[in-house]
C-alpha cells in the first residue's frame, strides 16, 4: 500500500535542497574538468604542430635530395607531388607558415616554422620549434 502525505496526495519530485546539492556537485565537477580539457586541447594542437612540421620538413628534404636544390616556395612541394596540400598551422589555424631561406642569396625554402607568437607548454615559442 502506498503511503500518502498529510493532505492525501502522493509525495513525488525533489525538494529544493536536493536540487541545490545536485547543482553544486555538477558545478564542482565542471570546475575540475575544465582545466584538464584546456590542457588536453593545447597538447593535441602541439602534437599536430610537431607532426605537420616533421612531414613538411621531410618533404622539403626529399625535394632537395631529388632535385639538388630547395623548393622556391612551399607550393612547389604540391606541384612536384611531395605533399597533397600545405598543412594548416594548428596554432594560427591558417596554412601560412614562416619560411626560412636556404641562404641569404638564395631565397629557397630550407625550413618552416609556425607564425604563432605564443609559447608552448615546454617553454619554447612555437616559432622556434
Amino acid at each position: 500500500m502506498e503511503q500518502n502525505s498529510i493532505h492525501g496526495k502522493k509525495n513525488s519530485g525533489f525538494t529544493l535542497l536536493e536540487l541545490i546539492i545536485v547543482i553544486v556537485i555538477i558545478g564542482i565537477l565542471a570546475a575540475i574538468v575544465t582545466p584538464s580539457f584546456k590542457s588536453a586541447l593545447v597538447s593535441s594542437k602541439e602534437a599536430a604542430l610537431r607532426a605537420d612540421l616533421y612531414i613538411t620538413r621531410d618533404a622539403i628534404d626529399q625535394y632537395k635530395a631529388d632535385r639538388r636544390h630547395y623548393p622556391k616556395k612551399l607550393e612547389d612541394l604540391i606541384t612536384a607531388k611531395y605533399l597533397r596540400f600545405i598543412p594548416v598551422d594548428p596554432m594560427t589555424e591558417k596554412a601560412d607558415w614562416k619560411t626560412i631561406p636556404s641562404s641569404v642569396t638564395e631565397q629557397n625554402v630550407y625550413d618552416i616554422r609556425s607564425n604563432s607568437d605564443k609559447t608552448g607548454s615546454n617553454g619554447v615559442k612555437y616559432d622556434e620549434w
